[in-house]
């Protein structure tokens, strides 16, 4: 059956061996901590969620579900998505899907409150990027072929990977 949770502070269910949130109803103020899970999409999610919301290590291959607007950080990294729609529309801390499979950009939100990072995918463009990121938007050891579709607005750091003709990848940081 399901399990509803109201805390004043955060949910800590990290390093279990959770595969959905189906039937869960979670409202943590500080926000929730999935990682380390065997969790493959979020249907179930809370539609908001005041604070952040960890998944990274989970086995997601979908976004499907996730809540609109997340008041905090979203953590996907190291998942096995290949794409990100189903992403919250607003994030007002960092979002992080580092780590995934990703090829495309397509779905992120539109703005992104603090630090943005697509390192370690499979991207060869950056199509679809947040039109703005608050902080520093990372995109290293990515397959890239050009920079198009980089956010307009970017508060922090570019940082990226050119390619040199010896193949060495020389990371570039550009402000």
């Amino acid at each position: 059956e399901g399990i509803s949770v109201e805390v004043g502070k955060g949910f800590y269910a990290n390093n279990n061996e959770i595969i959905s949130l189906e039937g869960m109803s979670i409202d943590a103020l500080d926000g929730i901590d999935l990682s380390c899970n065997q969790l493959t999409d979020l249907r179930g999610a809370p539609l908001t969620l005041k604070g952040s919301l960890i998944l990274d290590h989970n086995n997601l291959e979908s976004l499907n579900g996730a809540p609109r607007v997340v008041g905090g950080t979203l953590d996907c990294s190291f998942n096995k998505l290949k794409v990100l729609k189903g992403a919250p529309d607003i994030v007002s801390g960092s979002f992080d899907c580092c780590g995934n499979e990703l090829v495309s950009l397509e779905g992120v939100p539109r703005e992104v409150g603090w630090n943005f990072n697509c390192s370690n995918n499979r991207l060869e463009n950056l199509e679809g990027a947040p039109v703005k990121v608050g902080g520093d938007f990372k995109c290293l050891r990515n397959p890239l072929k050009s920079l198009k579709g980089k956010s307009e607005i970017i508060g922090g750091n570019f940082v990226h990977a050119e390619i040199i003709q010896n193949s060495m990848i020389i990371p570039q940081i550009e402000r």
